[in-house]
């Protein structure tokens, strides 16, 4: 091999070993983002699926007889009422489906000429997971974790 070709070979090498150098902290850091990116969505959506499997039966299961439990079929509407945690928990139903948890409010359950209403502060959170601590800390009976 000439002396030429040896050096245009280490060249090339040290070119690319260069930009391997320069580059890989980037792509470390790109694939570290993408995988917290990854997990906090896959959190989400676990923490999204407790709050939807929640259902009227398995809050009484949990913490018992409301106070007031009140469907209002007009829209389809049920209303658990919990004193104790001053705490309503609001749920809808479509077209014959389950009953899927729509709300919690920090208040009272209240009764205006026949229609009930929940009086009082939402529970919220950021995102799924922020709900679901909020909803967890707001009613501890319910287990949501």
């Amino acid at each position: 091999m000439s002396l030429t070709l040896k050096i245009a070979t280490g060249v090339f090498l040290g070119a690319i070993a260069a930009f391997v150098a320069v580059s890989l902290p980037g792509w470390i850091g790109s694939y570290i983002t993408q995988k917290h990116e990854f997990e906090k969505i896959q959190k989400d959506g676990e923490a999204r699926q407790v709050i939807r499997g929640l259902t009227p039966d398995i809050a009484i299961q949990r913490c018992g007889n409301p106070q007031k439990d009140v469907i209002d079929k007009g829209i389809d509407t049920r209303y658990l009422y919990y004193a104790s945690q001053s705490v309503v928990l609001m749920f809808l139903r479509r077209e014959d489906g389950p009953w899927v948890l729509e709300s919690m409010v920090h208040g009272a359950l209240h009764n205006t000429g026949g229609n009930y209403f929940p009086d009082g502060t939402p529970v919220q959170g950021d995102g799924s997971q922020g709900k679901l601590k909020a909803f967890d800390k707001a009613a501890p009976c319910l287990e949501l974790k």
